[in-house]
């Protein structure tokens, strides 16, 4: 799971020493985590779409969007 602890270094040490986000570092960190997510849900016989479909309802009726 260091895929998410890449991805949150990507995005802040640019921050930290205010220069430009390395845009293909970044997009190959979304990849990843992407891809962990889609490996973690199929382990645990779990709808990817239909979780992320589901959540995304939940969230528009929560904030009304």
């Amino acid at each position: 799971m260091e895929e998410i602890g890449e991805l949150t270094r990507a995005l802040n040490r640019p921050k930290l020493r205010n220069k430009k986000l390395d845009q293909e570092n970044l997009n190959d960190g979304f990849a990843d985590v992407f891809i962990l997510l889609a490996i973690l849900t199929k382990m645990h016989n779990i709808d990817f779409e239909k979780a992320v479909k589901t959540k995304i309802k939940k969230l528009e009726l929560k904030h009304k969007l």
